[in-house]
């Protein structure tokens, strides 16, 4: 299918606490966004998309996804339905399948130290258009159309600023992603990247320059609309970019990323109440995020609610048995437990 776009990640934002039994949240969020993977050599993933009924589907769009939903690599299927992944360190992944015509489908899988191959994906057909002959897998998404339109060459020169940018080499990427607009102008993705790359290096003008260009060309875009929140953020702007996340969930109520980032901006704002919302529809949307559960007990904790933040640790420690922070977070338990009982008496 070509090489795979690889996308760095996008670390989740410090979480500035100082409420009870809350303090472990910090070394928590670092160990999420650098210590996850490790410095291993990857592995390979592959497999194939099928509809069920054992028919490849091709040019299907495959993304794997970390745990956190930040994507790592993206391709499309081959005429055999086939895809890989190549270099894919250990962890917990999502994957998941778009196709015009179909249903779109997530599955998550979890890398060891071992190839992970055969995997196999049913896709489920969407049902016909009422009044219409034509079945809608004869009618591509927008995502599929514009995906189509953009030249190869383009294309191209993405798939190196990403893997530049994942290499540490950010001025080499942001040289292919120019170049890639050069080719193409209405490369959002390109601009979203660049983005990025210039609200971490503190280019508050370039990233807000960048990111408003990538909302212009990608419409009604909750991804596009984060990318700006974030670049406010890092400028310091706390208004707007919280507009422009507000802007991302009211695109996409289902933008589980945007209610998370919405929502730690305004647990951050010490808005413990306006925050609780977004991050209960990010929990409900991605349950299997430990920080999103680890956030939102801090949530229920500040608000008094006590009986149901003790509920959020306990279904981390059930989901999560893994995870690096399960002794804080068993020891935080207990101390949680003890105050409880504590009131009761």
């Amino acid at each position: 299918m070509g090489a795979a776009l690889r996308k760095f990640r996008l670390p989740l934002w410090a979480i500035l606490s100082f409420f009870p039994f809350s303090l472990f949240i910090l070394p928590s969020l670092a160990l999420a966004g650098s210590g996850q993977f490790g410095q291993r050599s990857g592995v390979q993933i592959s497999g194939t998309v099928s509809d069920g009924r054992g028919i490849p589907v091709s040019v299907a769009r495959v993304s794997l996804e970390t745990s956190m939903g930040d994507f790592v690599q993206t391709g499309m299927t081959d005429s055999s339905g086939s895809f890989f992944f190549n270099n894919v360190r250990s962890g917990n992944y999502e994957i998941t399948v778009t196709a015009a015509g179909y249903q779109p489908g997530s599955w998550p899988v979890e890398v060891g130290y071992t190839p992970l191959v055969g995997l196999t994906f049913n896709m489920v057909a969407l049902p016909s258009r009422e009044g219409s002959k034509e079945n809608s897998a004869h009618e591509p998404s927008t995502v599929s159309v514009r995906q189509l339109l953009i030249p190869k060459k383009a294309q191209k020169e993405f798939e190196k600023g990403m893997d530049s940018a994942a290499h540490g080499k950010t001025d080499d990427a942001i040289k292919h992603w120019k170049k890639s607009i050069e080719i193409y102008p209405q490369y959002a993705e390109s601009y979203m990247q660049m983005s990025w790359v210039y609200a971490n290096r503190g280019d508050s003008a370039l990233a807000t320059q960048a990111a408003g260009h990538a909302v212009a060309l990608a419409g009604k875009s909750a991804e596009a609309y984060n990318y700006l929140g974030y670049a406010y953020w890092r400028a310091g702007n706390i208004p707007q970019a919280q507009g422009a996340l507000e802007k991302a969930v009211g695109i996409s109520n289902a933008d589980w990323f945007g209610h998370f980032w919405l929502g730690q901006m305004l647990f951050q704002q010490h808005d413990a109440l306006g925050a609780y919302p977004h991050l209960l529809a990010a929990s409900q949307l991605r349950p299997l995020v430990p920080e999103v559960h680890i956030l939102l007990y801090n949530d229920l904790l500040v608000t008094g609610h006590k009986r149901a933040a003790l509920a959020q640790l306990d279904y981390f420690l059930k989901t999560f048995p893994k995870d690096p922070m399960v002794d804080t977070v068993q020891k935080t338990r207990a101390i949680l437990q003890k105050s409880i009982a504590d009131t009761t008496h």
